[in-house]
């Protein structure tokens, strides 16, 4: 044992962080514009280097040259609900404080007035090199131009991290909202299921439902990965499952009133049935034989 030195556990809130599962959809849009802002300004940087390397004819690398400095696109779907939340939410009282202009003057009062930066002239770094080993203009135009190569790829890392961040937060705000209508679309889709196999009882219709959950949830689960990756943009890949499946609750729902007593299966075998008597009758259809002509009388 260590005299001095204690065993407790302290708590403490410096630690902030949050995962993105664990933030709020306003949190994660103000993150996301963050993460675009930056992408932009990323974006013009890279772009005036790149023309100015391109014009210097400098060879640059294959990631530099195959880069796309674009920002993904979104609809913005977060920042609509965001202004939503503040325009119903009820507005705080905060009390009336002094002007920012007061506070400066009160505060370079008692500093004694504004600071001047003097250059230092007797340092080393202010003074010209006049030593007679100076570079020549070659070897100055080569690290120029190695320095703008590093600065070049670096600005091409931030905006490939920065256009990771902005599809992670896409996706996950975009997924709160497609579970969220999830739930109608499940009710559209299981009232036609229900109705469908009327004697197929209460096993039937589990099965069926957990299989198109399960469908769902692949659906949900490749369309995530495909909008993090940036394959396809996140308003449509979180979005597409909710739009297929609710053109089919729909399509269901249109033929409830028009099946008639014995097109309505009922259970699990009258549906193999009749699946494979369609199979059958599609495969099977074959062409008409001409009948050979009879001869003339």
């Amino acid at each position: 044992r260590v005299r001095g030195v204690g065993n407790q556990f302290q708590k403490t809130n410096e630690d902030a962080y949050k995962s993105d599962r664990e933030m709020t959809v306003c949190e994660m849009q103000a993150a996301e514009d963050r993460a675009r802002r930056e992408h932009e300004q990323a974006r013009r940087q890279f772009q005036d280097g790149f023309a100015a390397l391109r014009k210097a004819k400098v060879k640059m690398s294959k990631a530099v040259m195959s880069e796309k400095p674009n920002a993904p696109w979104d609809i913005g779907l977060g920042s609509l609900y965001c202004k939503a939340i503040r325009f119903l939410a009820p507005k705080a009282a905060q009390a009336q404080s002094a002007s920012s202009t007061a506070r400066r003057d009160l505060s370079t009062l008692r500093q004694g007035g504004p600071r001047i930066h003097v250059p230092d002239t007797a340092s080393p770094a202010a003074q010209p090199d006049l030593t007679p080993h100076a570079r020549t203009a070659a070897e100055e135009r080569a690290q120029t131009t190695a320095t703008e190569l590093a600065t070049l790829e670096s600005v091409r890392i931030k905006l490939d991290d920065t256009t990771q961040l902005m599809n992670d937060y896409s996706v996950e705000i975009h997924k709160k909202f497609a579970l969220a209508v999830a739930c109608f679309v499940f009710v559209l889709l299981g009232a036609p299921i229900a109705l469908r196999f009327p004697r197929g009882g209460v096993g039937l219709t589990i099965g069926v439902s957990l299989f198109v959950f399960a469908l769902y949830y692949v659906c949900l689960i490749a369309g995530e990965s495909l909008g993090k990756r940036g394959l396809v943009p996140p308003v449509i890949s979180m979005w597409v499952a909710n739009v297929v499946f609710a053109a089919i609750a729909l399509v269901l729902l249109a033929k409830m009133g028009k099946e008639t007593s014995t097109a309505r299966g009922g259970d699990m075998k009258e549906m193999f049935e009749a699946l494979r008597g369609w199979v059958s009758a599609k495969l099977g259809r074959k062409k008409p034989v001409m009948q050979p002509e009879r001869a003339a009388a």
